[in-house]
């Protein structure tokens, strides 16, 4: 834990002194929020957790004395600008984005992406454009057919790979290849 509030710290001095962090049992908030605010948040980031794990069983893990981090950008422009980039992120955002759905289901459309590439090698996800909103759909969509057979599924994913974004495991304990998948 000492070395997530180190970084955290650091983070802090790279944002300038707006930002403050925040810490509960459950959770670490690094944001310019008001005080009030910051700790409705961090109870809700604990409300978050207990609902995850109920819904992911055995694919959440929580350790004990772990925090969840978050940390609150001011805007957009911010968000971007600090945003990191992840090789391959479909199955990590379709689960992400599945688990929102189903804790707080938003009622949004099916799309699909431009460029299918950049979705499977996860840069389609840092783009700036409408691109992104897709692929967190899609990423939604694709996970939620995947997941009809929890046990495979969970199998499945305790064993992709980044590297192939997947295809090995989704071809050994799904028996698909994600890219012939159709949402």
């Amino acid at each position: 834990m000492q070395s997530h509030r180190a970084w955290l710290m650091h983070l802090h001095e790279m944002l300038g002194p707006r930002f403050w962090l925040y810490e509960t049992d459950d959770a670490f908030v690094l944001s310019s929020l008001e005080e009030r605010v910051a700790r409705a948040t961090a109870r809700c980031i604990a409300n978050a957790r207990k609902k995850v794990a109920h819904v992911l069983g055995g694919l959440a893990h929580f350790p004990e004395g772990e925090k969840s981090v978050l940390l609150v950008m001011d805007d957009e422009e911010w968000y971007y600008h600090s945003a990191l980039a992840h090789p391959a992120l479909w199955l990590d955002e379709g689960i992400a984005v599945n688990t929102e759905h189903k804790i707080a289901p938003t009622g949004r459309g099916l799309y699909t992406p431009q460029e299918i590439q950049e979705f499977w090698s996860g840069q389609s996800f840092a783009r700036t454009d409408d691109g992104n909103m897709l692929s967190y759909e899609l990423a939604r969509v694709i996970v939620e057919q995947l997941a009809k057979s929890w046990e495979s599924f969970e199998r499945f994913v305790s064993h992709a790979r980044r590297e192939d974004a997947g295809a090995a495991a989704a071809a050994e304990h799904l028996g698909v290849d994600p890219g012939d998948i159709h949402p």
